[in-house]
């Protein structure tokens, strides 16, 4: 039996790629991390996608900043595959405490990164990396070759473990991969993100005593669907490769169309209910980016079974 290793488990990430790997194969045991403690939310959101084998997984409260912890841990599994998705993932958060995130995302990828390098057998491994590494780079299409101009906390650190994965491969024969992923969503998806936050003011709008504040109506995001994205990476993970990917649909919608869809919905126009206030909007971020997925295609021959109103409809449908 093979042994996965998934850090953040319970995130959104961690829920699909957990339900893609029990669906594709038969022989894996998965070992999640995570900070929670108590777990039923999780195997509630499992459930949610139509799985109820959940005796393959089992989640283990690990420090993943403790080095040795995390050795220890490794090194009574030995994991045939990593996956490393923990750690902060809002933006506008880390302004607020910058070097605290700086050493989640560098700190857990060190200590992980510590063990593949001294593993007998090195597990594969996949970064989650991030489009806001691009910045405003001057261009709307962003590949493998994009020039970075990290602007948050946030994408400074994952910029920098994007480099350490580069110089790893330099010096160790490694099975590593930086999927460096553009927005994806979800119904699991808390309503801090754009999307769910449009949804759930929609769907109370009866109650609702303030108008809906949003930062731009024009800006331009490659936005997918969770599930497809843990798809790709997961058959990316098992190729034994060492290479970087930009991983989205390779289509850029504005943040409208989100409201046209979603207030369609409730029979109302948008319109009557937003006011746009441009002090949300952070400086440096592009008004458009978008994936340019052209060595993904090549390589995978893959792409998102949900387009953009599809993954907006499944939101909006499934979300409490």
């Amino acid at each position: 039996m093979k042994k996965v290793v998934i850090t953040g488990i319970t995130g959104q990430d961690g829920i699909f790629l957990t339900n893609t790997i029990i669906k594709n194969q038969k022989d894996y045991m998965i070992f999640g991390i995570s900070r929670n403690k108590n777990n039923k939310v999780f195997y509630n959101k499992l459930k949610s996608l139509n799985t109820n084998d959940f005796s393959r997984v089992k989640i283990d409260n690990v420090d993943l900043l403790n080095k040795d912890n995390v050795q220890d841990y490794l090194e009574h599994i030995s994991p045939n595959y990593i996956y490393n998705l923990a750690g902060p993932s809002s933006v506008y958060k880390s302004f607020q405490n910058p070097e605290k995130v700086s050493l989640q995302i560098n700190g857990i990828f060190d200590n992980l990164s510590n063990y593949i390098i001294r593993a007998k057998n090195s597990p594969n491994f996949f970064q989650a990396s991030s489009s806001e590494m691009f910045g405003d780079n001057g261009k709307d299409y962003q590949d493998e070759n994009g020039i970075f101009i990290p602007i948050s906390p946030y994408a400074i650190s994952k910029l920098e473990v994007h480099n350490k994965i580069n110089d790893l491969r330099k010096k160790y024969n490694l099975k590593v991969i930086s999927g460096i992923m553009f927005n994806h969503e979800s119904e699991l998806r808390s309503d801090e993100y754009l999307i769910m936050k449009i949804i759930k003011y929609a769907k109370n709008i009866a109650s609702q005593k303030r108008k809906l504040t949003i930062g731009s109506l024009d800006y331009v995001r490659d936005w997918s669907f969770a599930g497809d994205i843990a798809n790709c990476i997961y058959f990316l993970n098992e190729k034994n490769i060492n290479e970087d990917f930009v991983i989205g649909s390779g289509q850029g919608r504005k943040i409208s169309d989100i409201l046209d869809l979603v207030f369609n919905e409730v029979n109302k126009d948008w319109k009557d209910f937003v006011e746009i206030d441009e002090s949300l909007l952070r400086k440096g971020d592009p008004k458009i980016i978008i994936s340019k997925p052209t060595k993904l295609i090549s390589f995978l021959d893959w792409k998102p079974k949900l387009n953009f109103e599809s993954l907006i409809l499944r939101c909006f449908n499934l979300s409490n």
